[in-house]
Parts: C-alpha cells; sequence; structure tokens
C-alpha cells in the first residue's frame, strides 16, 4: 500500500494570499504581516503589533482607507488576520486604528474664518 501524502495548508494562507493580491504593502511591511502566524513566545517583540499598526497608519491615509477600497480591505485582512491567530487584543486596537482613520476622512473641512 502506497502512502499518500498530505500538504499542510495554512488556514492563514488565504488571508495572506488576499493581502498580496491586493498589493498595498510596502515590501517591509508585507513581509512583518507574513510573520503574524509564527509569532509568538519569547521570540516577538512585545511591540511588534504596536509597531505594525502605527506603520499600517503611516502607510495609509485618511482618504485612501475612507471608501471601502483595496487599501481599507488590506487592513480589515491584517485585523483579521490578528482575530485568527487569537490575538484579540492586538485584532481590535488594529480595527480600533482603522476605524479612527475613516472617521478623519468623514470629517468635513474645517473653514478658517475669522469672527
Amino acid at each position: 500500500m502506497q502512502l499518500q501524502q498530505i500538504a499542510f495548508i495554512s488556514p492563514f494562507s488565504g488571508i495572506i494570499d488576499e493581502i498580496r493580491k491586493l498589493d498595498k504593502l510596502p515590501p517591509c511591511l508585507l513581509e512583518k504581516v507574513c510573520a503574524i502566524p509564527e509569532e509568538g513566545g519569547a521570540t516577538t517583540s512585545r511591540s511588534s503589533a504596536a509597531d505594525l499598526i502605527q506603520n499600517l497608519a503611516e502607510t495609509f491615509s485618511p482618504p485612501q482607507v475612507g471608501n471601502p477600497a483595496p487599501a481599507q480591505r488590506t487592513w480589515e485582512l491584517v485585523g483579521l488576520l490578528y482575530m485568527r491567530t487569537n490575538r484579540n487584543a492586538e485584532a481590535l486596537e488594529t480595527f480600533r486604528k482603522l476605524y479612527d482613520h475613516i472617521l478623519v476622512a468623514h470629517q468635513p473641512p474645517r473653514s478658517a474664518a475669522h469672527v
């Protein structure tokens, strides 16, 4: 009887593949996102998620994520990746920061009238 080779497909590969397909992240940031499923334990910096979320905020301006578009979807997928790895605090912070950016994008411009 011949043994069948079983390929392990990561449950995160679909999310990472979609992020790659959207092609909105610079290579250094894409590398950090792809490392999320492998992060953990003593090898992970305590601030790695905070740094990544800050990098997202610097990469995407509020107008870029203000409407459903590839930039907004990319940010959502990063949050989903944290959620799927049971890093719920990081997922929540990722979505909160995205929401803050969306709110800024939807604020009406202030007038410079003097009274």
